[in-house]
Formats: structure tokens, C-alpha cells, sequence
């Protein structure tokens, strides 16, 4: 029904208006609304919201815009462009006689202008807005409303809103905001290009409070602690002389004077002079008690300070907002690092999980990059309730996709940024190939092989010889990335290997939809890229890849590349310097290869050193969230979730649970001699399954509980045991 209505707008230059529409409405046996409104939308009837959902509809690519002012050159001009929608049953909400209809916009991702490190991005300067109402009454008739120019609107008490920056609102106007005075005409916007689609990813919400600790206060500010690092916003309640202001400011670290620490959290976001600017939210007081949050943005700190009319506060805390998602794994060890990056990873994917991507950070970028959400895909998929979450994502990435060409953006929905044809681009394989796995749904394996066959064909239409070789014209070519060593591995080595880890997900998905005539195809090309990789890189006398720099003999090892001896390069060096030296895509392939190899007490090891470039070392720092770099440097985000990736292997590897579904259930632990104990918990085709182990020199008990349904076996040194439904204790 809602695409029988039209897009009507307040206009240019609007950053928050008001649109209302008033109808008149018999007794009401149901009534649907259909609503969208870009960027963001909140709406009530009667006066009454329709839900407790916060930042609707998510972002997409809404419609065709200007790409010229980008800082990398985008070659892919014509994207799939899409605008959500929502329905809400209203019917309770409904009264006999006249109803008002109240929607307000904010710009969100739609009109976004002021942070341009990418570039500008806008996808228009009037904000848009469609509906249509669906009303069946008692007596059996019915009646639609559909969104028609016939609507007012007039400028709420918000008088700027930005995604990164804030928001600043002058309350006086809250009385008189629905009074008689200076309603104007609603404007018709031309209809544009873009599928409405019905949105089935949640929605965020306010998911939980904090009161938070007062650490310094003078007569002109109070700074708060809400000893984590979180996503939301103080709420601050007030009554303060009219025109008096209250500035709420938020960062994630304070500097040696005990202040916000402006270079931390707002890195990358200078104002127009250049200078680095916290993100903050400004209200201009009125004599009435007032709850003063914003509305159209959210904010990522651990800190926050209130100054101007400190005397007009009522009472501090804080809201933690994020998409609505569940913890569904969970796990608990003797060691307090492996229980760290669990923690850590849970709280920074979190914190990133808005507008329906998963960001690379909640504070500078922002952005849905595709090498950090392909990396910590499956770990989020075995954590979080965020099945219909990645549905949404590979919808963007497939969006995004070059159609022609079969290239894949390096963020989804795309809004700039770097990256390379393997670690980002090969999202369109990896996340879709991770959703399968986890889920078992070969529905959108179905639904997206066309995509994923596009991108091999753009991959090999950048290779020489046999190797991944280029990107776009004067883009990013990365292979790696954030790697601690500055004797970087060749990222033509990096997006080989990546590819051919691509080609075998896509064997099986192949397989599982019965286009087997395209694996003996995939497999030529396999080996080609192998035999192209040895001739490259290999070296016959040391027996390593590229020199053994930054993971090399991992990402070799990883794909059947090498021998023993590169294998024994690769643990005499990880041994000798203790910790990782590889980017967030390395470190991945690293322990997962020193995994599967056998070298697990130095897979342990290395994940749970304290040494400095360690997660320990975060740990040890106070860190609650993930840094974009493991040795914190003053420059890195302190929010980031890309080297989160291997809380996936405290599930898969340490407790051997399988990811997939219940057919034939394995569980093959990996158990570390240092580690005590370990339990975990996952959910497995909708039911628990739990595992934990317990050791005391040689005494080894696995117990693991099987739900109903579920056919299960154990595989540890060789052995194979077989599990029965419920509970199973077996001394390994």
C-alpha cells in the first residue's frame, strides 16, 4: 500500500521539521500504518508513539546521488538503491472522530554534510517522508490514507542534528509547538528512483541505564564516568532559567588535565577550522522540568561532561542504546584474558551495531566497511541474536555491488572509504558464506550465487599470472591492515590467498545448491593461484612465504601452501616474539592456522600474553571495548571490533562446537595445557547446546549437553565418542 502514497517533504534547508496530518476516523476494528521517513523518522498518533524503536528506518543506498565530490574515485555509478519502510499495528491507537498523525524527521544518513573525510555524501537537502493507513472498522468498511501534500509542517525545537556531531534544541519552543501558529504547507517531492522494502532487521532501542559516577565538578561543569565504554546518551534532567544553556559533551577518554579528550573520540572529525571536535549536544533551557537527550543521533563515550547552568540539573544517567539484539553465546573460562576478549567483543560489536550494518567504529567513521564486518562476522553470529541483522547487511553489500564488473564496495551501504579486492570486497562471499554456516539457510546461497560468481569474475579480471594483483583505478589495494610490524607483508600475497579461501566457501555453497558443475571450475582456478603464489613468493631454501614477514607462512599454511619447515618458521617466530605481529586480518589466520596445525599452547599463548600489542595489554590498560590497534596507540579508535575476530575460535577451536546446524553435530576441541576450565554455550538450529571442560594435570573431563533433537559426536586425539541427548561426561 505505501507505494500508492507520494513523497511529501517540509522543504530545503529543514533539519527537523514536524509534519502532521489530521483525519477523521469511525470505530476501528484494526488499522495498519506503513510509514518511512529519511533519514531518520519518529511518529505518534494521538500523541502516543508507535513504538519504543529509536533511529528508523535503517540506512541503505536511498537513491542515486553525486559522487564527485569523493575523496577516492567511485567507477561504479549505478548502485540498487532502497528505502525501508515499517508497518505498525495502530489500531488501539485509533479513536473515534479526529486523530492527529505527528511524524518528525531528523537528517540521519540522508542529509549528512558536516563531516566530509571521505567526502560529502548527501543524498539530498529535503527530508523526505511517505505513509499510507490502513483502517477497518467495526462496521466492516474500510478506509486508506495515504501520505498526499494535503499535510502541515512547522520547525520543532530542534534546531540541528548530525549523525557524528550532535544536536543542539532550544526547549522554549517545546509549549507552543502544536499550537495555531506557523504551520505552512507541506511540498510534494518529485518521486525518485529506489525499491521499498519492508524492513525485518530490528530496530534500536534503549536496551539498558547506568547511573554513572560523578568524577570532578566546579561550578561550570561536571564530568561523569560510566565506567564502560558505551553507545547512547546521557539523559540529563533540568529546570533552569529560560535562555540559560546546558552543553552535554562525550568522549572516551580524558586527557592528563582530567578533561575530555577531544583527539581520542572525535579523531578525523575537524569543524571548519581545522581543530578536532567532540561530539556534544546543546540545549537551550525553559523554566519547565525537562529530560534533555537527543533524538536523531547517538554518541560513543565513556565520558561525558555537562557544563553552563550546572545548577538547573536534577539528576544524570545514561541511556545505552544500540540495535536490539540478544547474547545468545556465552563463555566463561580460568583464564581472565580469553574471558576479556569474550567480554570485549560482545561490548564493542554492540556499541557498533546501528542503522542496520555493523560499523567499524561508533565515534569517527562510523561506516559499514566491509573488511571489518567480513572478519567478525561469524563471531558476532555465534554471540548476538543478529540473524535477520547480516540478512539486511549482505543486502547492502549485494546492493553496492557493481553489476557490470562485479567489483564490491569497501563499505556497505556505501559512503566511501578504503580498502582491497580481498579483506573488503570479499564480503560478498565470506559474510553470505558465515550466515550459511551459522544458519544452515541455503536460501540465500540461492538467492546471491549470481553475486558471488560477478565478484570471482572481477577478481580474476584483476589478476597476472595468477595472482590478485589490483583494484580500482587510484584506490586503496590493501591486503592487511593496522599490522604492528612495518615490514609488511605483499598484499598481492594477501589477496591471493584470500581469494582462494573465497573459491572454497564457494565450492561448498555451490555444492549445497547443486551447481556442482562450477566446483572442478573453482578448483582450476585454485590451483592456478597456488602454483602462481609458490612461484612468487616462496622461498626453497627457508621454506617461507615473502620472507615470513607480518603472518606470511600463516596465510600460506592456511590455504595448504608450504611444508613442515615453513610450518616450524612460522612457530619459531611467534614463539621467540611472544605476541602477534599481524594486522586485523592476519591475526585471524594466524591463530586459526596455529589451531588446525596442532600448535595450540602457542595459538594460547599468543592470545593471552600481556605483553604490549596484545590483548592482554588492553586488558591490563582497563580497556572494556576492542582498539582499532592491539598496542592502543594514541591514534586509534578505542571502539573498534576488528581484531575481535578470534573470539569466534574460543567457541570453535578451545570447545570445538560447530557452527552449523544439527546434522551429524561435531564438537572436536582444542584444549590449551594451560587452561584450567572452559564453558560455552551456543545455540545450535534454536536449542542450547553447552560445553565446558575441566583439567588437572592429566585429568581430562569434557561434559557436554545435548539437546533434544540434536545427533552429536565427540573427536579428540584421534578418538571419536558418541553423545547421547542430555547430559554426557567423558574423561578424555
Amino acid at each position: 500500500m505505501i507505494n500508492q502514497a507520494i513523497w511529501i517533504t517540509a522543504g530545503k534547508e529543514v533539519t527537523a521539521p514536524i509534519i502532521v496530518r489530521k483525519f477523521q476516523a469511525k470505530k476501528v476494528a484494526s488499522a495498519t500504518l506503513s510509514i518511512t521517513g529519511l533519514g531518520y523518522f519518529l511518529c505518534k498518533i494521538n500523541g502516543q508513539a508507535l513504538s519504543e524503536d529509536k533511529f528508523m528506518p535503517v540506512f541503505s543506498d536511498y537513491r542515486k546521488r553525486d559522487f564527485s565530490t569523493l575523496l577516492y574515485p567511485v567507477h561504479d555509478k549505478e548502485f540498487k538503491h532502497r528505502v525501508y519502510y515499517l508497518d505498525f499495528s495502530v489500531g488501539n491507537l485509533i479513536k473515534e472522530g479526529e486523530n492527529l498523525l505527528e511524524i518528525r524527521l531528523g537528517n540521519g544518513w540522508y542529509n549528512q554534510t558536516k563531516r566530509t573525510v571521505e567526502g560529502k555524501l548527501s543524498f539530498g537537502d529535503s527530508l523526505p517522508t511517505r505513509y499510507a493507513l490502513n483502517l477497518n472498522y467495526q462496521d466492516g468498511s474500510k478506509c486508506d490514507i495515504f501520505s498526499d501534500g494535503s499535510e502541515s509542517w512547522k520547525p520543532s525545537e530542534i534546531l540541528e542534528n548530525n549523525v557524528f556531531y550532535g544536536e543542539k534544541h532550544d526547549i522554549r519552543k517545546v509549549k507552543n509547538l502544536f499550537d495555531s501558529k506557523g504551520w505552512q504547507n507541506v511540498q510534494i517531492l518529485p518521486d525518485f528512483q529506489t525499491e521499498l522494502t519492508l524492513q525485518t532487521c530490528p530496530n534500536e532501542r534503549i536496551i539498558r541505564r547506568i547511573i554513572p559516577k560523578l568524577v570532578s565538578k566546579t561550578n561550570s561543569y561536571q564530568i561523569f564516568d560510566a565506567g564502560e565504554v558505551v553507545t547512547g546518551w546521557a539523559k540529563v534532567k533540568a529546570s533552569g532559567k529560560s535562555g540559560e544553556k546546558l552543553i552535554i559533551s562525550y568522549a572516551s577518554l580524558l586527557d592528563e588535565n582530567g578533561q575530555l579528550d577531544a583527539y581520542a573520540t572525535g579523531a578525523y572529525m575537524q569543524n571548519d577550522k581545522g581543530e578536532y571536535q567532540l561530539q556534544k549536544d546543546e540545549f537551550i533551557l525553559d523554566c519547565i522540568k525537562t529530560e534533555l537527550a537527543p533524538k536523531f543521533c547517538r554518541h560513543c563515550f565513556r565520558y561525558f561532561k555537562v557544563e553552563g547552568d550546572v545548577s538547573a540539573i536534577q539528576s544524570v544517567d545514561i541511556e545505552v542504546v544500540h540495535t536490539d539484539l540478544k547474547v545468545e553465546g556465552e563463555f566463561k573460562s580460568s583464564s581472565s584474558v580469553l574471558n576479556w576478549i569474550y567480554k570485549a567483543f560482545v561490548a564493542t560489536e554492540l556499541c557498533n551495531m546501528h542503522d542496520g550494518f555493523p560499523s567499524d567504529c561508533p565515534h569517527r567513521e562510523r561506516l559499514g566497511y566491509t573488511g571489518d564486518g567480513q572478519m567478525t562476522a561469524m563471531s558476532s553470529m555465534l554471540t548476538l541474536s543478529s540473524r535477520e541483522f547480516y540478512k539486511k547487511w549482505i543486502q547492502d553489500i549485494v546492493d553496492g555491488q557493481n553489476q557490470i564488473n562485479g567489483h564490491v564496495q569497501h563499505t556497505a551501504p556505501f559512503m566511501g572509504g578504503g580498502g582491497g579486492p580481498g579483506g573488503w570486497g570479499g564480503a560478498i562471499i565470506f559474510v553470505i558464506n558465515a550466515y550459511f554456516e551459522r544458519y544452515g539457510e541455503v536460501e540465500i546461497v540461492k538467492k546471491y550465487f549470481n553475486n558471488m560468481l560477478k565478484y570471482v569474475e572481477y577478481m580474476q579480471s584483476h589478476s597476472t599470472k595468477g595472482l590478485v594483483t589490483s583494484a580500482e583505478k587510484d584506490c586503496w589495494c590493501l591486503g592487511d591492515w593496522a599490522s604492528q610490524d612495518k615490514n609488511l607483508l605483499s598484499p598481492v600475497l594477501v589477496n591471493s590467498v584470500l581469494f582462494i579461501h573465497a573459491l572454497k566457501k564457494l565450492c561448498k555453497m555451490a555444492q549445497s545448491i547443486g551447481h556442482t558443475e562450477w566446483v572442478d571450475k573453482f578448483e582450476t582456478i585454485i590451483n592456478e593461484i597456488k602454483r602462481s603464489i609458490k612461484k612468487e613468493f616462496y622461498d626453497k631454501q627457508t621454506c617461507s612465504f615473502d620472507g615470513g614477514r607480518t603472518g606470511a607462512d600463516a596465510f600460506a599454511l592456511s590455504v595448504g601452501l608450504g611444508n613442515g619447515k615453513t610450518l616450524s618458521n612460522l612457530v619459531e617466530k611467534y614463539s621467540k616474539l611472544g605476541r602477534v605481529d599481524t594486522g586485523f586480518i592476519g591475526t585471524y589466520y594466524l591463530i586459526k592456522t596455529l589451531f588446525e596445525k596442532g600448535q595450540v599452547d602457542l595459538a594460547y599463548r599468543l592470545l593471552t600474553t600481556t605483553k604490549k600489542g596484545s590483548y592482554g595489554y588492553m586488558k591490563k590498560q582497563g580497556a572494556t571495548t576492542i582498539n582499532e590497534h592491539l598496542d592502543m596507540g594514541k591514534y586509534a579508535s578505542d571502539c573498534h571490533p576488528m581484531f575481535g575476530s578470534v573470539c569466534e575460535f574460543l567457541f570453535t577451536q578451545i570447545l570445538g562446537l560447530q557452527v552449523g546446524n544439527g546434522k551429524d553435530y561435531l564438537i572436536s576441541p582444542r584444549i590449551p595445557r594451560r587452561l584450567k576450565r572452559a564453558k560455552a554455550k551456543i545455540l545450535v538450529d534454536g536449542k542450547l547446546v553447552i560445553a565446558q571442560f575441566s583439567h588437572n594435570n592429566d585429568n581430562l573431563v569434557y561434559t557436554a549437553t545435548i539437546p533434544q533433537g540434536i545427533n552429536a559426536k565427540l573427536v579428540y586425539n584421534n578418538k571419536t565418542y558418541k553423545l547421547s541427548q542430555g547430559k554426557n561426561q567423558i574423561r578424555l
